[in-house]
C-alpha cells in the first residue's frame, strides 16, 4: 500500500512539474547589436534586436542611448519596435530625431542618461511612426 501511494504521489508531482513546463513563459533574450551611431560625445545610439524564443511572435528591436558610465544592461529601452532599419535624423547636444517605420511596442521621449562626471544629461527625442500594416 505504502509503493502504491508513493507511486501516486510522484504521478501527481511529475504531471505538476510537466504542466508547469508547459505554461511558464520563456524568457526573451537579447541578440545582436544591430546599431551604433555616436551622439554628442559621450552619448551614443545602440540596438540590439531581443529573440522571444517563440515563432509565433516577431523579433523586437531595443534601442537604447547610453555613455561611457551607463550600459545597456542599467537602462530600459527608450524605444521597442519592430523596425531594425530606424533612421536617427537630424541631432544636436540634447535632442535628435528618428523615424520609424515599423510597430512600436513602447516610446519614452524623455531621457535622463548619467555622465562620467555624475551629472544627468536630459535628451528629448522624437519619433516620427510611418507604420503601415
Amino acid at each position: 500500500m505504502k509503493a502504491i501511494k508513493t507511486l501516486f504521489f510522484l504521478m501527481v508531482l511529475l504531471s505538476g512539474l510537466f504542466t508547469a513546463w508547459l505554461f511558464i513563459p520563456i524568457p526573451a533574450t537579447m541578440d545582436k547589436q544591430t546599431l551604433d551611431v555616436p551622439l554628442t560625445e559621450p552619448f551614443k545610439l545602440v540596438a540590439y534586436r531581443s529573440n522571444p524564443n517563440d515563432a509565433s511572435k516577431p523579433l523586437t528591436y531595443h534601442y537604447y542611448v547610453i555613455s561611457d558610465v551607463v550600459g545597456v544592461d542599467d537602462m530600459d529601452p527608450f524605444l521597442v519596435t519592430t523596425d531594425q532599419f530606424v533612421k536617427l535624423g537630424e541631432f544636436d547636444e540634447n535632442t535628435f530625431n528618428l523615424t520609424v517605420n515599423g510597430k512600436i511596442e513602447s516610446y519614452t521621449n524623455d531621457l535622463w542618461i548619467k555622465k562620467s562626471d555624475g551629472k544627468l544629461q536630459h535628451w528629448y527625442v522624437s519619433v516620427d511612426a510611418n507604420y503601415v500594416r
